[in-house]
Order: structure tokens, then C-alpha cells, then sequence
């Protein structure tokens, strides 16, 4: 038979190292640096994993017995965490404690402000009650015809100055649309 010229035979053993493993173990680095990067306890997961494997030894991490002194600086950096930790809950209780009574006084703001008039009725120029005792003493046909040409805003506060027994009186006298117009915004108001 003839030999092929210029072409050699490699040692299978060779191939198989250069074709399979070399990229696997390749491979293999690359992947676990890209885990630790990523974060994973690399280390942590190859000690479990050949611990697992029969025939290796259990890889131990040393553990050292703190010495006197250790233990005392130790202790010492505990007791300073600890007044710390203890300072720190009592400023929060104090804050706490501030907190309550802002809320408190945000509502006794908001109840002092819903007893004082509204700026609405300050902007009337007039006092409201006045303008209401106007439209007391007046004859119904009057005040409506007065009501339907008023600004919305204005008729609603005067309305509501006044008793259902006059309100109803005027407003019986006012065009149906105006008068749900301005009952609607009554009612929105409460």
C-alpha cells in the first residue's frame, strides 16, 4: 500500500487533550470568572462540590481561637455598638415622639382652618351675612331675579347664609336650570 505523502498521523491521546479538553478547562475558567464577577461565592461552591466527591479530602476553612487580648477588644468594640445602637433607639423615640405632634398640630390647623371663613366668601367684598339679611327682606320674585344674574360662587354662599325655608322660597322662583345648578354646588359644598 502507499503512504499518503506529507500528511502525518497524530497520536490520538494528543487529539482528543487538544480537541476536548483544553477548550472544556478553557471554557470552564472563563465561566467561573464571569460567575464571580457576577457575584457567586465561587470558592465557596467548589469547596461544597468536591466535598461532596468521594476520595478527596473535606476542605476546611481554619478557624483561630481569638487570643485574651482579641476577645477584650472585641467585647469593647461590641459594648461601644451596643451604646450606639441604644443612643440611636432614643433619638428615634424623640422623632417618633416630634412626629406626634406635628400630626397633632396639622390637625388642629385643619380644624381651625375649616372654622374660619373661606377665602370665597372674603373675596365677596362685603360680609355675607349682610348680603344674606338683604335677601331675607326681600320679596322672592326680587331675590331670584338678583340670583339668576349673580356669579355662581357668590349665589351659592348667600344661599347657604340662608335658612331652607328662604332658600327654598327663592329658589322656587329662579329658572329650573339655575336653580339645580346652584342646589348641585350646595351640596358639593357640604
Amino acid at each position: 500500500m502507499e503512504k499518503k505523502q506529507g500528511t502525518k498521523r497524530q497520536h490520538p491521546i494528543l487529539t482528543f487533550f487538544f480537541v476536548v479538553v483544553v477548550p472544556l478547562a478553557v471554557l470552564t475558567v472563563i465561566g467561573l470568572g464571569i460567575a464571580a464577577a457576577a457575584g457567586v461565592d465561587v470558592t465557596g461552591w467548589i469547596k461544597e462540590k468536591a466535598g461532596r466527591v468521594a476520595g478527596t479530602p473535606q476542605l476546611e476553612e481554619k478557624t483561630e481561637t481569638p487570643t485574651p487580648a482579641d476577645q477584650q477588644q472585641m467585647d469593647s468594640v461590641i459594648a461601644d455598638k451596643d451604646e450606639e445602637i441604644e443612643q440611636l433607639n432614643e433619638e428615634i423615640s424623640g422623632l417618633e415622639f416630634d412626629l406626634a405632634q406635628l400630626k397633632q398640630e396639622i390637625l388642629q390647623l385643619e380644624k381651625n382652618q375649616e372654622r374660619q371663613p373661606s377665602q370665597n366668601e372674603e373675596a365677596g367684598g362685603d360680609n355675607a351675612d349682610d348680603i344674606s339679611k338683604s335677601f331675607r327682606n326681600m320679596d322672592e320674585d326680587q331675590a331670584a331675579a338678583i340670583m339668576e344674574s349673580m356669579e355662581t360662587s357668590s349665589a351659592v354662599l348667600i344661599l347657604e347664609d340662608l335658612s331652607s325655608k328662604e332658600r327654598g322660597r327663592i329658589l322656587g322662583e329662579i329658572t329650573p336650570e339655575r336653580a339645580a345648578e346652584l342646589t348641585q354646588l350646595m351640596m358639593e359644598n357640604d
